[in-house]
């Protein structure tokens, strides 16, 4: 009975919370995640055994960027069967990111040697992406006449499952073109507006329906805002450059690159407005605390947003886009993603190159910089399902793929670049040739005029 209670409560007050975060996180640049998943346990102290079960716990997060950046506040609720014949229960608190603890209360079955025992329960754990190990130790303070379970030192393996609740980035978002960040991590987007300022109009099926309209407007709609946003994600990547005394084929890269996301851009705001029925261009872009950013020339804050959304991101996006031409369809849509997944696969070159050179340049710190950015690296990246009734074959046959294609895209590009930055950093007292970067630049840059 008194398992029972603690799992009732626990389950309704995670449930609350939860509710909380989805009804106000439009609103709100906080959020939570959801983590259920099943752990192993191998048990030692008075009553040794083995055990098998699941956790299911929330954290709160403050603020709208990674969560592996920030500290995480929550509570878990977890049920184990030990050696199959009685269980063990506990709920209680929670803090941290990838390192943190739990503190809670927890309550063990009688088996047929021992009585029941209940107790504080404390755990420190590591967080690994999906995989958390953990030791904990329960000290009984309450317990049967017959002889009880005792002190128990445990130590195990969980896997986690990370659901997003709110306005939060719970393992980064995959960008289509270089994302343009706030100080605090967040991608700036302009907002939305009616007219063919940034949209090159064109048609669409009409034999669509409704809702699947909508889902490809959306979709594209989003890729076209965030592809708007490099243009001046490059242009400040130019300045960046300039300050930091940076070599003219780097600078002449980003230019390069800026022109290109203006075509993508323009491309995508052409598809979404299609799909919509409307003409949609972007509105002003506020650049908020980015502007106080501009033209620093910081080494270290250059590569590792080099690192990250470009040889990681840009990559990503570039695979996602060929995976994309796989299935579509549609001769626009060909079109718009054939050159996106040959520019994009162009800028992960050209930010190899711009972390090499900064690398080279800010020595130990900016080294340290991009280590730690690699071991941050999120396991995956945010993909939403289509809404209920749309057809995924229908959007693939329209240039979007599935959340399961886009996850594994990201994935193989990452576990690249983990293996390629490894190579950089080693080489990273020799800076890289005027003519390491592989774009194709209608002008040569090192030309003398």
């Amino acid at each position: 009975m008194r398992a029972h209670l603690l799992l009732t409560g626990g389950f309704a007050a995670t449930f609350v919370f939860l509710a909380r975060c989805e009804g106000e996180g439009e609103a709100r640049a906080d959020g939570a995640t959801i983590n259920p998943g099943p752990m192993l346990t191998a048990v030692g102290g008075h009553s040794p055994a083995v055990a098998f079960g699941g956790e299911l716990s929330f954290m709160y997060y403050a603020e709208k960027s990674k969560i592996q950046n920030q500290l995480g506040l929550g509570a878990f609720v977890q049920a184990q069967r030990y050696d199959g014949n009685h269980g063990r229960y506990a709920l209680g608190v929670q803090a941290g990111n990838i390192l943190g603890v739990e503190l809670g209360w927890a309550y063990r079955e009688s088996s047929p040697d021992h009585s029941f025992a209940m107790g504080p329960h404390l755990a420190l754990f590591a967080s690994m992406g999906f995989l958390v190990a953990f030791v904990r130790t329960t000290v009984p303070v309450v317990h049967g006449d017959a002889p009880s379970h005792g002190f128990e030192l445990a130590a195990g393996l969980a896997f986690k499952f990370p659901i997003p609740i709110g306005d939060i980035d719970v393992v980064g978002n995959l960008p289509s073109g270089r994302p343009l960040r706030a100080r605090d991590g967040a991608a700036l987007v302009a907002s939305i507006e009616r007219g063919l300022g940034w949209s090159e109009g064109g048609a669409t099926d009409d034999a669509l329906d409704a809702a699947t309209k909508r889902e490809l407007a959306r979709a594209w709609l989003e890729d076209a805002r965030m592809e708007h946003a490099s243009v001046a994600a490059f242009a400040s990547l130019s300045l960046d450059l300039l300050a930091a005394g940076a070599p003219p084929h780097l600078v002449a890269g980003a230019h390069h690159a800026a022109l290109q996301e203006v075509q993508h851009a323009r491309a995508c705001f052409a598809l979404a407005s299609a799909y919509a029925g409307e003409a949609l261009t972007a509105g002003p872009l506020a650049l908020g605390d980015h502007a106080s950013r501009i033209a620093r020339g910081d080494l270290c804050r250059m590569g590792v947003e080099a690192f990250v959304d470009g040889c990681v991101g840009e990559a990503a996006a570039a695979a996602c886009a060929t995976r994309a031409l796989e299935g579509v369809r549609d001769e626009a849509a060909r079109a718009v993603l054939t050159t996106i997944a040959r520019d994009e696969a162009s800028h992960a070159e050209l930010a190899w190159d711009v972390l090499a050179w900064c690398v080279a340049q800010g020595g130990e710190d900016a080294r340290g910089d991009v280590e730690r950015a690699v071991a941050d690296l999120a396991t995956a990246v945010r993909a939403n399902a289509p809404p209920a009734g749309v057809d995924e074959r229908v959007l693939a046959a329209h240039g979007r793929i599935a959340p399961a294609e886009v996850q594994h895209a990201y994935a193989s590009a990452r576990a690249v670049a983990i293996a390629r930055v490894a190579g950089v950093l080693a080489r990273s007292d020799q800076p890289p040739s005027p003519g390491a970067s592989r774009l194709i630049l209608p002008i040569d840059p090192d030309r003398k005029s």
